[in-house]
């Protein structure tokens, strides 16, 4: 049976008697016991671990102390062996834009510098 649709504008609208067939064929499917039954998702499961490969874990103990100053200390050391130091500091100058998020970075690097002996200066721009 063909099914009839009528248009409304641009939306087509079914007409009744293609509802009602649409509708007895539920009812049908209903009846011989060929229900559809609803659809549930099941939650993803990790699968268990394999017998046969060893299971032990693994400790890595974290930093007990900050590197920080055996970075400095290193940075120093590099710094001397150059010919600089508290008395003669490398002369470098930090760019940064005429902005203030800018700026706060590069005065914080500017001070890391300073105790290694690097003499910074702020270049902004014209």
């Amino acid at each position: 049976m063909p099914k009839e649709t009528f248009f409304h504008g641009d939306l087509p609208l079914e007409s009744g008697l293609a509802a009602n067939a649409a509708e007895d064929e539920i009812v049908a499917a209903q009846r011989d016991g060929a229900a559809a039954r609803p659809f549930t998702r099941r939650k993803p499961v990790r699968a268990p671990f394999p017998a046969h490969l060893p299971c032990e874990r693994v400790v890595i103990p974290g930093p007990t102390a900050c590197p920080c100053e055996k970075n400095r200390t290193l940075a120093r050391k590099l710094i001397e062996a150059l010919g600089y130091g508290p008395d003669k500091p490398l002369k470098v100058k930090v760019a940064a834009r005429n902005v203030q998020e800018f700026r706060d970075t590069s005065v914080i690097l500017m001070d890391q510098l300073k105790q290694v002996y690097i003499g910074p200066g702020l270049r902004l721009p014209s």
